[in-house]
């Protein structure tokens, strides 16, 4: 019994503990590999300067590229740009990725859906639902809509200039 109070003493007065067993081993080296990300815009988007009336979309496209040796899962991070009037309150602007990277804007009506759909003025972020491997490029197809129910002093506009930022995530 004194000797195990003494042993007991000890380990408290030292500030650890002592294992009945203890094993190392030196494992093999190995390589950790980083990946770099790199999203660009290889034609800018041009939006017609069409008049709008309600129920009329227009659509506009551009091509991104990932330069990175990663895929990326497409977003739009944000929509900037835009001041509240009766025409961008009623305005819905909507990115999705064409199917294939030669499509045009004329391929853009066809879409089955836009997976990101916004009013003009109260953007939030969203996925676009698509991954772009490294090297690969992809069309992105943007439509604007006048809302059916416009106020008539929202109609007879064009779509006033707006930055969309797309950003890509590591997938």
């Amino acid at each position: 019994a004194a000797l195990m109070a003494a042993l007991f003493i000890g380990v408290i007065a030292t500030g650890g503990t002592y294992a009945l067993w203890n094993k190392s081993t030196t494992i093999a080296g190995g390589t950790v590999t980083a990946g770099s990300a790199g999203l660009v815009i290889s034609s800018p988007l041009t939006m017609p300067s069409t008049l709008l009336y309600p129920g009329l979309t227009t659509y506009g496209a551009f091509v991104v590229t990932n330069t990175g040796t990663v895929p990326l899962q497409l977003s739009v991070q944000s929509l900037t740009g835009i001041t509240a009037t009766p025409f961008s309150q009623s305005l819905t602007v909507a990115v999705a990725i064409a199917p294939a990277v030669s499509a045009t804007v004329a391929d853009c009506p066809s879409l089955a859906s836009y997976p990101w759909s916004r009013i003009l003025t109260s953007p939030t972020a969203g996925a676009l639902g698509s991954t772009l491997n490294a090297g690969a490029s992809a069309t992105l197809c943007v439509s604007t809509a006048l809302a059916a129910n416009a106020p008539a002093t929202a109609q007879g506009q064009s779509v006033p200039a707006f930055t969309l930022t797309i950003g890509g995530i590591q997938s």
